[in-house]
């Protein structure tokens, strides 16, 4: 009997694209038969991230065969023929990256890239001016790009052929995936029960400085003023999460001041901690998103500074972010405005639930119909499985990338010893 063919999941560098791709890799498991799915974990930092994110650590290993990067090269040897499918995040693939190297050796196979996370990365369905960058993003090492949202051609269709692009969806929001989520969170010990000593609990999630959309000087004022207003509120328990490759000395000396009993530092994934809270306070972040599709409302607490292309200008012309433009999100930059708003939703279901649903609305108008994406990436499977990938494989410089693979696991096993 012939060996089933192969999908080889390969992790990069984030939590987001396992939390991405596993909705759809459960669902094949679960409706077809056809493939056998193998993961490569390739860092510590996606163990680790892994260890703290307990429903998908389970899923992924209920689902599929893990393997490290000190396995690639056996793994290869014996089944590089048979794997039909490579998927891996977008960010960033060229030439020189190992999964390319993967790619060239597995003659059968098709490359499938997806976002890094669910977040949004345009306002507009308009197809742009394709412009190659094969230091960012070659053509000519993948096969296609399933995208979250039509709304995100925009972005997308400047860096990746338009023939490319296949619209998929985020199937991580469907209820199929979330109440599979919520049932393991409820049975289990994954994530603390709401704290019952307190009427209210809020998640606060944001990220460190980044030269592109955050100043280290604002980000600084922020965290100052959103901690503030945050711990003045009476009766009130703070979940705190940071970016899951934020460094602790981003976020810990802002939290020293003010008492341990009153907030916890959690790194799990937004829908387990969405069913503990009434509201969020997010700086930008798909975050955002992440809480809507779990009936949770939000307020962006930011500022819009810098040439950031995921700024828009609302109504007034002032800068905003996508989600606040699209009305996923309540936008406030001032201090007090954020206190005076925060009042308003605790002391009233009624305001959270009018705010939740402005939010909603505008997010199913986003995203459509979720629920149907992963019948979609089955149909996908089947549609491409067989046909010949777009790029040439295997030939001059397959030596190379065996040797590049190679190298890739004894430094990997070297590690492992150390």
């Amino acid at each position: 009997m012939s060996e089933k063919p192969i999908i080889l999941f390969v992790t990069h560098d984030s939590i987001g694209e396992v939390r991405w791709i596993l909705p759809f890799l459960k669902y094949l498991h679960e409706h077809s038969d056809d493939y056998r799915i193998v993961t490569l974990v390739q860092t510590e930092i996606i163990r680790r991230q892994l260890s703290l994110d307990q429903f998908h650590s389970h899923v992924l290993k209920e689902i599929s065969e893990i393997i490290s990067l000190g396995q690639l090269s056996s793994f290869l040897l014996k089944n590089r023929k048979n794997v039909r499918f490579i998927l891996r995040d977008f960010w960033p693939i060229k030439a020189t990256s190992l999964v390319t190297r993967i790619y060239r050796l597995c003659p059968n196979s098709k490359l499938i890239l997806y976002p890094h996370a669910y977040a949004l990365y345009s306002c507009s369905s308009k197809y742009e001016e394709y412009v190659e960058n094969k230091e960012k993003h070659d053509a000519s090492c993948f096969d296609l790009f399933l995208s979250n949202t039509p709304l995100d051609l925009s972005y997308w269709s400047r860096k990746i052929p338009h023939d490319r692009i296949v619209q998929m969806g985020p199937f991580g929001y469907s209820q199929w995936w979330l109440s599979q989520l919520v049932e393991y969170n409820r049975n289990s010990s994954v994530f603390p029960k709401r704290n019952t000593g307190f009427s209210h609990c809020i998640l606060f999630s944001f990220r460190g400085p980044n030269d592109g959309y955050l100043f280290s000087e604002d980000y600084d004022t922020l965290m100052k003023t959103a901690l503030k207003v945050l711990f003045n509120m009476e009766d009130v328990y703070l979940y705190i999460k940071p970016h899951p490759r934020q460094k602790e000395s981003e976020y810990l000396d802002y939290l020293k001041a003010y008492p341990e009993d009153r907030f916890t530092i959690t790194f799990e994934n937004s829908f387990i901690i969405a069913d503990q809270i009434d509201l969020a306070v997010n700086f930008y972040t798909s975050v955002t998103t992440d809480l809507l599709a779990m009936k949770k409302p939000g307020i962006e607490y930011f500022y819009y500074k810098g040439g950031s292309s995921f700024w828009y200008n609302d109504k007034s012309g002032k800068a905003t972010s996508i989600f606040a433009y699209l009305d996923i999100t309540e936008s406030i930059s001032s201090e007090p405005v954020l206190e005076g708003r925060i009042r308003e939703l605790l002391e009233s279901s009624e305001a959270r639930e009018n705010l939740l649903q402005k939010q909603f609305n505008s997010f199913q108008k986003v995203y459509g119909n979720v629920e149907l994406a992963g019948e979609r990436f089955v149909k996908l499977l089947q549609e491409k499985d067989g046909v010949q990938s777009i790029n040439k494989k295997e030939g001059k410089g397959s030596l190379f990338h065996w040797f590049r693979v190679l190298i890739s696991t004894i430094k990997a096993k070297f590690k492992q010893i150390l």
